[in-house]
């Protein structure tokens, strides 16, 4: 797999596609080549063994007749014809009484003692079978040998040398045939593909360079490829791929205005803020170990502004301006360190741990606006989809609740003590309390249960419980009903006030 990476990095098509195109050709030609070629040598190297064996037999067996056994010269006039034989280079009859050969293809070994080791060519082959492939690729000369009965009497021996020679010179001869053929089909192959390898690079380097245009901006690029081939589908896809990309583009613009003016013009505070560099930091403080964050932050209060910091503010709309008193964006985005409070920390940190979960969140504090003044804020994200994993790009929305907040706190102050109306009214002007004091004209009533300490104590607890609060129920369901607040519970006794915190017309 290195040597396959390492052939075709940086490597031009028309390389690949020859060497893709070749290479099966150049690895098949091979195998057939080497196979064919042994296959074929086998199956010549069988059939001489085969017809050397068959010519042993029918020698012993022309022999199996006593008047021509010790008669030289039809012996002689045996031996000679099989010499006729391409493939015979040696034929011997030996005397079984005493090792005597009786006639030999050279005749100057006629009468003489056989020995193996003198008279002999090459290793003995059985009669009936031979050796492996590999045990005869080491030698081209062996011999034969076959006993010459004559009525079940053995009276000698033949022996035949044969010689394979011609047969490998034969295969080398077919091989040098065989492997040049290859190789002049090899070469045409490489010619065919590389000449095809321009024809289909061409069109793929024109629509390579007419894509990096595209990439670049510029839409309007078409190819001209009238083929109706792979490659004009592929030139037809790539033109319809262009226009509609120009197309796209022309609508891309189009809802990019209109978010721009959405974003720009919103009633609500929006920001565009890039949180990739903080949710890398929270991811490797989880992957290092850190599982508890809370506690982490804690132990280490100086990281939490750090994050902070690696938090960017990508765009404010005008909402924001006008909600944090600033003239223009970046006296906005110069003055992010003025609107925090110092004391936001627990917000904060809640704020990372969800980045770091990847859900979005949602918290409520306290910002300053640029002049000073305090703001209730509550503070929405939003992932666009594309940036789920990595927050380069966080919609973040502000909502002041300064009023809502005033609203909370009126109630939880007066929401007991004051009528619907009474209350209302303060919600709708909370200006009109001065938390400094103020003189004003107002009636005081204080009521109080006649006999009441006398009552209680022959009363039990649980009685006396009763009765005050069917007393205090009817009583403040009048006092509300006419707009007075009630200022104190004592005991049995009530103090309310007419005329506050609301003006009153008539309070008597």
């Amino acid at each position: 797999m290195f040597l396959l990476k390492w052939i075709f990095k940086n490597r031009s098509f028309e390389y690949k596609f020859t060497l893709l195109a070749v290479l099966p050709v150049i690895i098949v030609s091979l195998f057939l080549v080497l196979s064919s070629v042994e296959a074929l040598e086998r199956r010549m190297i069988e059939k001489t063994i085969a017809h050397a064996r068959g010519l042993t037999r029918l020698f012993a067996v022309s022999l199996a007749n006593s008047s021509v056994i010790y008669n030289k010269g039809l012996l002689d006039n045996f031996v000679d014809n099989l010499q006729v034989e391409e493939i015979i280079i040696s034929a011997m009859i030996i005397d079984a009484h005493d090792n005597r050969i009786l006639s030999h293809s050279n005749h100057q070994y006629d009468g003489k003692i056989y020995n193996a080791t003198e008279h002999s060519y090459g290793p003995t082959l059985p009669l009936a079978s031979y050796q492996s492939m590999e045990d005869l690729k080491r030698g081209d000369i062996y011999e034969l040998a076959a006993p010459v009965r004559i009525k079940g009497v053995e009276y000698g021996t033949v022996r035949l040398g044969f010689s394979i020679k011609k047969v490998r010179l034969q295969i080398a001869q077919m091989k040098n045939r065989v492997v040049t053929i290859a190789i002049i089909a090899i070469a045409f192959g490489i010619f065919s593909a590389i000449f095809m390898g321009r024809i289909l690079g061409k069109p793929i380097r024109i629509m390579a360079a007419k894509a990096e245009k595209i990439g670049e901006g510029d839409f309007e690029q078409r190819m001209q490829y009238e083929s109706k081939d792979a490659l004009g589908q592929l030139a037809e896809s790539f033109n319809k791929m262009a226009g509609d990309l120009s197309h796209n583009l022309r609508l891309l613009e189009e809802n990019e205005k209109k978010y721009r003016a959405l974003f720009e013009y919103s009633p609500i505070s929006l920001w565009q803020e890039d949180f990739s560099e903080a949710k890398k930091y929270l991811s490797d403080l989880r992957q290092s170990g850190t599982t508890d964050l809370r506690r982490y932050f804690h132990d280490h209060p100086e990281e939490v502004t750090q994050c902070m910091r690696m938090i960017k503010v990508l765009d404010v709309n005008q909402t924001s301006l006008q909600m944090f008193g600033a003239d223009s964006k970046e006296a906005l985005l110069n003055g992010l360190d003025r609107i925090l409070p110092k004391d936001s920390s627990d917000a904060l940190v809640e704020e990372l741990i969800a980045i770091a979960e990847e859900r979005p969140f949602e918290l409520e504090l306290m910002n300053k606006t640029l002049s000073g003044d305090d703001i209730n804020v509550l503070i929405k994200s939003n992932i666009p989809p594309g940036y789920e994993k990595t927050w380069a790009k966080v919609f973040v929305s502000i909502q002041d609740q300064t009023e809502r907040a005033k609203s909370e706190f009126l109630k939880k102050m007066f929401g007991r003590y004051l009528s619907e109306e009474v209350l209302s009214s303060l919600i709708d002007n909370p200006d009109s309390i001065k938390l400094g004091g103020e003189k004003r004209n107002v009636t005081i009533m204080m009521t109080d249960l006649r006999g009441f300490t006398a009552l209680s104590e022959r009363l039990d607890p649980e009685q006396v419980v009763q009765m005050l609060n069917d007393f205090f129920e009817i009583m403040v369901d009048i006092i509300l009903k006419y707009n007075g607040s009630i200022n104190e519970i004592i005991g049995d006794a009530l103090l309310v006030v007419f005329g506050a915190p609301q003006q009153m017309e008539d309070r008597t």
